[in-house]
């Protein structure tokens, strides 16, 4: 089997000891990962020179689809933990009068309250990355080399998994073992997959520093001089790699070339 289906497979184990998903996601962290970035960005510089993670909320991603999941509304509302947490908020008689609707969208909704992420991909040259997250090539891709990430934050590292459907989460609700919440934090649409993308997923908006995983800047072909400049000065004064991004010649693809 796959690890990536193993991985899904787990998390929607419904049972109260569901299969350690830290052991099989580990021995396929990849070594270096990239974080894509505009210098249009309030944060840029506490992320480059300060090599500060800034997560953001789930609540705020780009796409709506992200962090979604379906269920089957009376299945759910019959039996199991979810319903006594639901007879919590609403009488018992009211619970099948209420548009499933709604509650389908409080869960979903819920499961990304409080959720915090930091999106890495396993590429520095994806075209697509670098004219959306890298403002049409004037931003920067960061290198970092995650065997120098500490283990409490790689213990948070999942990869995303790309899907043609929503999970269905029904008998992971009615069940409620601990990777319930997870699941609608890790999937999002296949139309995405390019991106190859793996998340720290935290419940509270903290700072987190990786100074010595931060290894390399790569500077988009529009990065204007000012910032190539004063980047230059930075890497060289705290031994990082910088590296230039330019199409190629003969093929629809990035190449790099090292500066310093």
């Amino acid at each position: 089997m796959d690890w990536k289906e193993e991985y899904k497979n787990a998390l929607l184990d419904i049972t109260d000891n569901p299969p350690d998903i830290r052991k099989i996601i580990k021995p396929h962290i990849p070594l270096k990962l990239y974080k894509y970035g505009s210098f249009q960005s309030n944060y840029w510089k506490d992320v480059i020179y300060k090599a500060n993670i800034h997560l953001s909320s789930a609540n705020i991603f780009n796409d709506p689809f992200d962090c979604k999941a379906n269920f089957d509304y009376q299945k759910v509302i019959n039996k199991g933990k979810f319903r006594k947490r639901l007879l919590k908020m609403f009488p018992e008689d009211e619970l099948k009068s209420i548009p499933k609707e709604i509650i389908q969208k409080d869960v979903i909704e819920g499961m990304r309250q409080d959720v915090y992420v930091f999106c890495f991909s396993e590429v520095w040259n994806s075209i697509l990355m670098w004219a959306h997250y890298a403002n049409n090539y004037n931003g920067f891709c960061i290198e970092y080399d995650t065997s120098k990430i500490r283990d409490h934050i790689l213990y948070n590292l999942y990869p995303v998994l790309y899907e043609k459907v929503y999970f269905d989460i029904t008998d992971n609700l009615i069940d409620y073992n601990k990777n319930t919440g997870m699941i609608c934090n890790l999937a999002k649409a296949q139309d995405w997959s390019y991106e190859k993308e793996w998340r720290i997923v935290e419940y509270s908006d903290h700072p987190i520093y990786v100074r010595k995983a931060l290894k390399a800047i790569h500077l988009g072909k529009n990065c204007p001089q000012i910032i190539r400049d004063e980047i230059f000065q930075w890497a060289r004064e705290n031994s990082k790699e910088v590296y230039s991004i330019y199409p190629s010649n003969t093929q629809y693809k990035l190449e790099r070339n090292r500066e310093i």
